[in-house]
């Protein structure tokens, strides 16, 4: 997910005709971590690109610990702008341990499947707090999504025949 957001950044920070590679990209293609930033990226209203990506900071020489005269906000490491990705995790509840009995806790009594727990708590973490997730009675994701129906019967389900149960979107 950092590493996404860096990149969202330095394409923000790029120009093409007084334009930035950002505002020029019309789609994003995404993987295993980068698709939580990907898919907030791509599908969340927000007032700002460098409120939800924070700025870009072209001198690395420039970052400093924690706030510091002469430094802007997205020098500083140790603070994020209100609405940033990376406020959502930020909390001891998305650490080893927080997950680890968080996870537990869904199992147990809200009963969400195991192949579920991770997008769970995931989309509880990430997504939830800008309202792009809407979770089924039991916590967990109520349903699947891809790019159209026959990707998500080729690619998604085929593999997977225990997710078969569980109707697609």
């Amino acid at each position: 997910m950092t590493a996404g957001m860096g990149q969202l950044r330095a394409l923000k920070y790029l120009q093409r005709n007084g334009e930035s590679l950002l505002g020029l990209t019309k789609v994003l293609s995404t993987v295993a971590g980068g698709s939580w930033v990907g898919q907030t990226f791509s599908y969340l209203a927000r007032a700002s690109d460098d409120a939800f990506l924070n700025g870009y900071v072209a001198d690395p020489a420039r970052l400093v610990p924690s706030a510091t005269a002469g430094h802007s906000l997205a020098e500083t490491l140790d603070q994020l702008p209100e609405g940033n990705l990376g406020r959502s995790i930020d909390t001891g509840l998305f650490s080893p341990v927080g997950l680890l009995v968080s996870a537990y806790l869904l199992w147990k009594f809200a009963k969400v499947p195991p192949d579920r727990l991770w997008q769970t708590l995931v989309g509880s973490h990430i997504l939830k707090p800008y309202g792009l997730y809407d979770p089924g009675r039991r916590k967990a994701p109520a349903s699947l999504f891809s790019f159209d129906r026959h990707t998500l019967e080729q690619d998604v389900v085929g593999p997977n025949p225990p997710w078969r149960r569980r109707p697609p979107t």
